[in-house]
């Protein structure tokens, strides 16, 4: 017969019970014989153990069942001896040590446990932290709002304000970044424009495609990519690492320098030599000389 309580092994068991009980209050009523008796449940199981213990290791068990005792810590309970006590952590309520003479490490034991359960959390379990982390949010909110509202007022302090509260991006639409992004181009330095639109891509990349897209219908787009072109090598690298590609292809010439600015007077050159070429077009003059030829 074998019970394991905590780390301690009971291999000298001599006698093992159980004891059960239910709860039950009786509600007696006035002037009436007998009474109602309600169930609330089972009480905790006790168990009763005794025996004795030796070995080397005696000294060291009694001391940890006593610490356990003494600091009302449960301990695991293991027992396959008992049947229907399905329980696994018990409290120790009483133990009783006596040595026994002849025998160094010998030790005979009393000892009683209850089953211990630990107590439901409360219904408002983890509410504080709930509330806390909603009041934070619109903490958070509360400042990038007002933040972006004061951007929008005056947009060359849009990367001083990004670098001190990046949240404020949230609160721009994409038509606002556009225009913010547009309108903070003139006054402020490549490195400061970069460490925007940085921000913005690793926040949200899908936000800063939609807003270089708004800047480029704006007409603003030239500006910003010779500002964004002049900026540190570090930030330009930042740039890089976002895959602006895939938000915008165009947009790939912020990192590589200003070649898209010339590819794009290239294009504007290319189309008004062929408007003036179609302008001074004479369709009677090229198919005239067709009729003539095929004439018989």
């Amino acid at each position: 017969m074998t019970i394991r309580v905590g780390s301690i092994e009971l291999i000298g068991l001599q006698e093992v019970y159980t004891e059960d009980t239910q709860a039950l209050v009786e509600l007696r009523g006035p002037g009436q014989a007998g009474g109602v008796f309600q169930d609330l449940g089972r009480e905790p199981v006790t168990v009763v153990m005794s025996g004795i213990l030796f070995g080397e290791e005696s000294g060291a068990a009694l001391e940890e069942l006593r610490q356990a005792q003494q600091k009302a810590r449960p301990l695991p309970f293991a027992a396959e001896v008992i049947a229907g006590a399905e329980f696994t952590d018990v409290m120790i309520l009483d133990l009783r040590v006596r040595q026994l003479a002849g025998a160094r490490g010998r030790y005979s034991f009393f000892l009683r446990v209850r089953e211990h359960t630990e107590a439901p959390e409360p219904e408002d379990a983890g509410v504080a932290e709930v509330e806390a982390a909603i009041e934070a949010d619109a903490d958070a909110w509360s400042g990038g709002a007002t933040d972006a509202a004061s951007v929008l007022e005056d947009a060359s302090s849009l990367a001083e304000a990004t670098a001190a509260n990046p949240a404020l991006l949230d609160n721009l639409s994409e038509t606002e970044l556009a225009e913010v992004l547009g309108a903070a181009t003139p006054g402020s330095s490549g490195d400061a424009l970069g460490g925007v639109l940085v921000t913005l891509g690793e926040r949200d990349p899908a936000a800063l495609g939609a807003a270089l897209t708004g800047v480029h219908k704006n007409g603003g787009l030239s500006a910003l990519i010779d500002k964004v072109s002049a900026a540190s090598a570090i930030v330009r690298a930042r740039l890089a690492r976002l895959d602006l590609a895939s938000m915008l292809p165009i947009v790939m010439d912020m990192v590589k320098g200003a070649g898209i600015i010339a590819d794009l007077k290239r294009v504007m050159s290319t189309a008004e030599a062929l408007a003036t070429e179609l302008r001074d077009f004479d369709p009677d003059t090229i198919f005239g000389d067709i009729d003539r030829e095929v004439e018989p």
